[in-house]
């Protein structure tokens, strides 16, 4: 609260990179979701992440961040790369989506089953 009439929300890193999966183009679009999600990751905590994602329960959620955590190859601890695992497999039958909403790409991920550039 900075004034009467003036709040400003801020997030942890693990929630804005969540947000960047959801509102790509409010975060200036691909390129710099894909920054996003390379620079933070020294910084990021999977767990937070895993925990962020299981109150949020958003399957493609699930999956984009799975994708993303994997293709940026963060450092997943096993409890955790436990439960991308079986997120994973929980996307096995479902149709395939965009990784980032809004973005047509054409090249399906199988294991996340997204649609990647």
């Amino acid at each position: 609260q900075l004034s009467d009439r003036l709040q400003c929300r801020v997030t942890t890193l693990e929630q804005t990179l969540l947000d960047t999966l959801l509102r790509p183009a409010s975060c200036g679009g691909p390129p710099r979701v894909f920054e996003a999600w390379e620079v933070a990751r020294s910084s990021t905590s999977v767990e937070t992440m895993i925990d962020l994602l299981g109150r949020i329960d958003h399957p493609e959620l699930w999956r984009r961040a799975g994708f993303m955590m994997e293709n940026q190859q963060y450092d997943i601890l096993p409890d955790a790369r436990a439960t991308l695992e079986h997120r994973a497999q929980l996307a096995a039958p479902e149709p395939a989506v965009s990784l980032l909403p809004g973005v047509p790409y054409t090249r399906i991920e199988p294991r996340w089953r997204l649609l990647v550039p």
